[in-house]
């Protein structure tokens, strides 16, 4: 750990933070829609005086691109990546965010303490002196991108994830994304209003802007003779291939936009077919395998996978118990065990007779075929 005083500079508080400015701009490149969801961060920040918002989805679903968006059209914010260039350790959040809450307030430090990154203590203190410096109508959000990027080996265990504060001052807001995750491992306690916004809740507004998207995107100038080319060679019209991409992307922004851009960049092995996936969704998907497992699968690990694999319906843990290879240890109680572990890659199916679970895509269950 890098414990190296620096030195602090203030910045113009009418802009992004300058340090993730050329990120959130690419993040929201492009942006479409999201309304419904704009609106319901701000309502809450309207009816509570404080609070945390956690805006969960899939991998792909655009939770990101939302969040830069939001972030550029809000000057009185503070930002944070956990996935952007090996940040996702706490002290490296701790000591970013007191640095950009120090220069966006005009605080009193010239430099960090020495233990500033320690735990959530020193984090805390400037958000109660920010708060107190608040005229009723002002305040402050702090953005977190992909909480579920977070290697949290150097942050006690017991301990709310980035030390992130139980109580919350007046008018300060935390506004974060993650992956789905099961309750007891939120390492979330907090004694404030907090509201989860659970993006697979808005699939038809996703829709809509999709199409948005597919149109704008095909018709830009720069984009525009290349995509007709690329139609024409593949016999299609346009109002066929968009209603095919739509169908294949699901809710899965990163699909969508992958396939769109590999056209213009690829064009000759661009194909919208699920059969044939962009390279930049293999090394993506590549990700999730190894986060998946982080050591040697297990027979175990790996027939359940291959029954989730070859199954076009949601299995039960019942029918995973019963379709397990003959040879194999296990029971439904170790079943479980594994699937919690794979919880962010899965879909979830509740009803009266229990959960079902599948893979969260069909181009990631076409990726692990192949693996």
């Amino acid at each position: 750990m890098n414990n190296k005083p620096q030195t602090i500079n203030p910045y113009d508080t009418n802009t992004p933070p300058p340090n993730w400015q050329p990120i959130l701009t690419t993040l929201a490149e492009n942006f479409v829609g999201r309304k419904s969801v704009f609106s319901e961060i701000n309502q809450f920040i309207q009816q509570y005086d404080r609070g945390y918002i956690s805006i969960t989805a899939p991998p792909g679903s655009g939770k990101s691109a939302l969040l830069a968006k939001y972030i550029l059209t809000h000057s009185q914010a503070v930002y944070y990546n956990c996935q952007i260039n090996q940040q996702n350790r706490t002290h490296l959040f701790l000591q970013n965010i007191s640095h950009q809450l120090i220069q966006h307030y005009g605080l009193d430090y010239s430099i960090l303490p020495e233990n500033a990154t320690q735990d959530g203590g020193f984090l805390i203190l400037l958000l109660q002196k920010i708060s107190d410096s608040f005229p009723s109508n002002q305040h402050l959000i702090i953005a977190i991108d992909a909480l579920d990027a977070l290697d949290l080996n150097d942050q006690i265990s017991y301990t709310n994830i980035l030390y992130l504060p139980r109580y919350v001052p007046q008018q300060i807001y935390f506004l974060i994304t993650r992956r789905p995750f099961l309750s007891q491992n939120s390492r979330l306690l907090i004694e404030a209003p907090h509201k989860v916004i659970n993006l697979k809740n808005y699939h038809q507004e996703t829709k809509s802007d999709m199409r948005e998207y597919i149109q704008q995107f095909l018709s830009q100038n720069q984009h525009q003779e290349i995509c007709d080319r690329w139609l024409a060679k593949q016999q299609i019209r346009e109002n066929i291939f968009t209603e095919n991409l739509l169908n294949y992307a699901g809710d899965n922004w990163l699909y969508l936009t992958t396939v769109l851009r590999t056209i213009i960049e690829d064009f000759n092995n661009a194909n919208f077919e699920q059969d044939k996936l962009p390279s930049a969704l293999v090394s993506y998907y590549q990700q999730h395998w190894q986060k998946m497992f982080p050591r040697s699968p297990t027979e175990l690990e790996l027939n359940i996978l291959k029954q989730l694999v070859n199954s076009d319906i949601n299995l039960s843990v019942e029918t995973i118990a019963k379709n397990l290879d003959e040879s194999l240890d296990g029971d439904k109680f170790d079943i479980e065990e594994i699937l919690e572990n794979w919880w962010e890659f899965l879909e979830i199916e509740k009803n009266d007779s229990g959960e079902k679970y599948s893979l969260y895509h069909p181009s990631f269950q076409d990726f692990l075929r192949r693996v």
